[in-house]
């Protein structure tokens, strides 16, 4: 029983990963302090709602 969890959790992380990948290659291709600034807001909100 404790298999199908464990494949769930790490298919979240795995995906949070990527996500986080994406935002910091996102980051770099851009590179201006106020994508920074965007990227940190959005990335604290959607980790609140994740978390609330």
């Amino acid at each position: 029983m404790l298999q199908p969890k464990v494949t769930f959790c790490a298919g979240c992380v795995g995906e949070a990963s990527r996500l986080s990948a994406l935002a910091v290659a996102r980051y770099m291709a851009r590179g201006p302090d106020s994508s920074k600034m965007l990227h940190t807001s959005s990335l604290l909100t959607s980790s609140g709602s994740t978390l609330s």
